[in-house]
């Protein structure tokens, strides 16, 4: 897996064919970024789906990601959604923008167990931004690998192996009487047709040994021959609502709730009418909610749109939503992260970047990750003369708040800067990472930002964006997962791997992971893996539903596998439909989930896991400034190893039973020992 953008290499390339021209628009004018001549670029003269123009490249490669340059202004020409393939494969789909900037995207660079080494792409768009107006291409650029030498021999060996399976099947087929030419054959090639258990299984089947057939299985349990079978397998969803108590949290949304150890914590939120600064605690165990009372005048007080995490025994929490009414107020700049420890509320300043964020996103890492080397690291100098100058709101489609209604005598309107000094020994040494979100203006989309210390250094925004690299801009309504370095265990490659790998788990190590967002008028609908390491944006992965609308995902990390409860409509004007999926990064393939009926399609809600389970909690249901106050109980499993064996049991007991002569003995089996494994 390519996880470093600054490896990436230029690759050149000549105008192979095309589909037609317009005027002096030649095809080779893409071959030259030049953003302020009108005339700089291929322009079709049919509006056609069939229009396409194909790039040779000079030398084989593997290409990694695909830029398009374009004009200086919008252009009716631009096109907007087109297609990208590679020798016959689909490499990219995606929609461009009608604007100035440069984009620029992975390419997709496996086929199956293989690298994809390409010769030629076929670029074919789809339509343009005006209606019924040619197709308009700027300027392309390729980057990737032109050093395929490792590519190629990867590529043999599996293709090697491949081929000699095959070869050793069909002989296998035609000689099913010589079992010795079989071996010897296999010897040979260095490859078995047949794995040395499916050998074992078709011994005791051919001489029905029965018995010994379910003592082999029952053995092979316990060395973990089943595991990739069950890793296959789709979760079974059950989804049960906790009844709802006498001591209970108010209804809400844009609250916070996060897991440590089996207790869930609730903080603030948004009530339809007013911001809440009440804390709760529930019991995974009782399931018991239990009101924690504390200081205001040292805790965040009233805030919804915040974020909350848990580190050990620790609660971090950062940002609030800020009217419009309060965003010239210095008092609302609030450049500090509140901590709950040892039941006390105490915060901690930091010296530079925003001083307030809402509908972000945060995760905390309990030491320093981020290559300090890189050229993308720069302190955010934000004063607060320039976020009074901004305009705020909040974007009720992602935030759940509206209009806020701010209690005078709520502590969380004084100025943090009038607070005392505190004694921070006790904060720990964490670092944490923070995506998206706004600032004080509606417009202004904050970026990745690492906060260490008393130092915010930002990692990308909207003008720091590394060249010919897909970009990482600023949204809101995402969930921000984090891979810490040593998550999975390191593996290596070696030349006896049969087959050979692509890529292991442990390249996943140190990322963060966006799921989904809104941007102005752009759906995220995919996943996006970060590297910490190399500031590269290095994979994206689409969601598996199909929504014409807008879509509201929680997510979770679990092992090597992503949960995604998602909220959605296949309608553009509605929201209605639920569905639960899982992405297993070691199969890279989304598995969905069967489940009972849960939760209703809502958004501004909560979804964590806790003991094994998962709980969600409130949220915004669509009716108006009613929030919801529901709480629900995931539980996902998958069949047992010994539950995998009785069904293997009765498959050999059903078989067992056909085969016998003897009707009355036949019978007799079918009452005793078929029926115990049904």
């Amino acid at each position: 897996m390519f996880r470093n953008q600054r490896e990436y290499e230029k690759i050149e390339y000549e105008i192979d064919s095309y589909s037609s021209y317009a005027s002096n628009y030649r095809p080779e004018n893409i071959m030259v970024e030049n953003s302020g001549d009108p005339s700089s670029r291929w322009s079709t003269s049919a509006t056609s789906l069939d229009q396409y123009i194909v790039l040779s490249l000079k030398n084989p490669a593997v290409l990694t990601t695909i830029s398009f340059g374009k004009y200086c202004k919008i252009h009716v020409c631009n096109v907007k959604e087109l297609k990208v393939y590679s020798d016959g494969f689909e490499i990219l789909r995606c929609s461009l923008r009608n604007d100035t900037e440069k984009e620029t995207y992975n390419l997709e660079y496996t086929t199956g167990n293989t690298y994809l080494i390409s010769t030629k792409i076929k670029i074919c768009p789809m339509s343009s931004w005006g209606m019924n107006f040619n197709y308009s291409l700027w300027y392309v650029e390729l980057r990737g690998y032109s050093n395929i030498d490792k590519f190629v021999s990867f590529n043999m060996k599996y293709s090697n192996l491949e081929a000699s399976r095959l070869a050793l099947k069909y002989i296998h087929k035609r000689m099913r009487d010589n079992p010795e030419l079989n071996e010897n054959f296999s010897r040979f090639f260095g490859v078995e047709v047949d794995h040395q258990v499916i050998k074992n299984i078709k011994e005791l089947v051919a001489g029905r040994n029965y018995s010994m057939l379910e003592s082999y299985l029952e053995e092979l349990g316990y060395v973990g021959i089943f595991d990739e079978f069950m890793e296959e397998m789709p979760y079974m969803a059950t989804w049960s609502e906790v009844v709802r108590k006498d001591t209970w949290p108010s209804d809400r949304g844009g609250h916070q709730m996060v897991c440590m150890g089996d207790r869930l914590f609730l903080y603030g939120g948004w009530d339809g009418e007013k911001e809440l600064g009440d804390m709760w605690e529930f019991s995974v165990k009782s399931e018991e909610w239990v009101e924690i009372q504390y200081n205001y005048d040292d805790g965040p007080g009233r805030r919804s749109c915040h974020k909350m995490i848990a580190l050990d025994d620790t609660l971090y929490v950062f940002g609030r939503y800020i009217p419009m009414e309060y965003q010239r107020q210095s008092s609302w700049f609030e450049r500090e992260i509140f901590y709950f420890k040892n039941n006390k509320w105490k915060s901690k300043r930091y010296l530079s970047g925003p001083s307030n964020l809402f509908d972000h996103q945060m995760v905390v890492a309990p030491g320093v990750h981020h290559n300090e080397n890189s050229d993308t690291h720069e302190t955010i100098r934000t004063t607060e003369a320039e976020i009074n100058a901004r305009s705020t709101g909040c974007d009720r489609k992602t935030c759940d708040t509206g209009h806020h209604t701010i209690d005078k005598d709520d502590a969380s309107t004084r100025s943090p800067y009038v607070k005392p000094e505190m004694d921070n020994a006790d904060f720990g040494n964490p670092v944490f990472f923070l995506f998206g979100g706004r600032s004080q203006n509606d417009h202004y989309y904050a970026g990745l930002y690492k906060l260490e210390g008393s130092k915010m250094k930002v990692l990308r925004s909207q003008s720091l964006q590394p060249e010919s690299s897909p970009e990482l801009k600023g949204r809101v309504g995402h969930s921000l997962l984090y891979i810490p370095p040593d998550y999975f265990p390191p593996e290596e490659d070696s030349e006896n791997n049969m087959p050979p790998k692509l890529f292991f788990l442990s390249h996943y190590n140190n990322s963060l992971l966006i799921i989904g967002g809104q941007r102005i008028k752009d759906n995220y609908k995919e996943i996006t893996f970060y590297s910490i390491d190399t500031d590269t944006v290095y994979r994206n992965i689409a969601f598996p539903i199909v929504s014409e609308g807008k879509v509201v995902q929680r997510a979770v990390l679990k092992h090597h596998e992503i949960v995604v409860h998602f909220s959605y409509s296949k309608e553009k004007d509605k929201f209605n439909e639920t569905s639960l999926w899982v992405y297993n990064l070691r199969l890279n393939k989304w598995i969905e989930c069967k489940s009972n009926t849960g939760p209703s399609a809502r958004s501004a809600h909560q979804f964590v896991e806790c003991g094994n389970c998962y709980y969600m909690y409130g949220g915004n249901l669509g009716q108006g400034s009613k929030r919801a106050g529901d709480m629900w109980k995931l539980e996902m499993k998958k069949k047992t190893v010994s539950e995998i064996i009785r069904d293997l049991k009765f498959i050999v007991r059903k078989h067992r039973f056909l085969s016998m002569d003897n009707k009355l003995e036949a019978l007799e089996y079918l009452k005793n020992s078929v029926y115990e494994v049904v």
